[in-house]
This record gives structure tokens, C-alpha cells and sequence, in this order.
């Protein structure tokens, strides 16, 4: 009896557990897509909207080339 019921508490406990991991997976996500909005408001609030691709074109060649090849742009 008493091995029946540490069973089923255990059982519960684990749903739990799992559930927890599933929902601050959750959050995690909710935060990653937060900080994405954010950053793209600021990239569409610029002034100078070519400036700003040329910057994205820039941010992207550093990250995924290495360099960035427009010297006229800062990263």
C-alpha cells in the first residue's frame, strides 16, 4: 500500500516537474521573440532607412562571412 502510494505521488510530482520544464521553455521563447521585436522597432525607427539596411547587409556579412565588404558602413 504504502509503495502504491509513494508511486503515485511521484508520478504526480513528475508531471509537474515536466510540465514546469515545458512552460519555462516557454518563457525562454517569449523573451527570445521579445528582444527580436525590439530590435527590429529600432532598425525601422532609424532616420535614414537606407543607412539601416546597409547596416543589416553589414551585420549579416560579419556574422555569417566574417567581414563586412561596405567600407562606407559601420557594424
Amino acid at each position: 500500500m504504502l509503495f502504491v502510494t509513494c508511486n503515485v505521488m511521484l508520478q504526480q510530482r513528475r508531471a509537474l516537474l515536466e510540465d514546469s520544464f515545458r512552460l519555462f521553455g516557454f518563457y525562454r521563447e517569449c523573451d527570445d521573440l521579445e528582444k527580436w521585436i525590439k530590435d527590429k522597432e529600432q532598425m525601422l525607427q532609424a532616420d535614414d532607412l537606407i543607412d539601416n539596411v546597409e547596416a543589416a547587409k553589414c551585420k549579416f556579412e560579419v556574422r555569417f562571412q566574417g567581414t563586412c565588404f561596405n567600407a562606407s558602413v559601420t557594424c
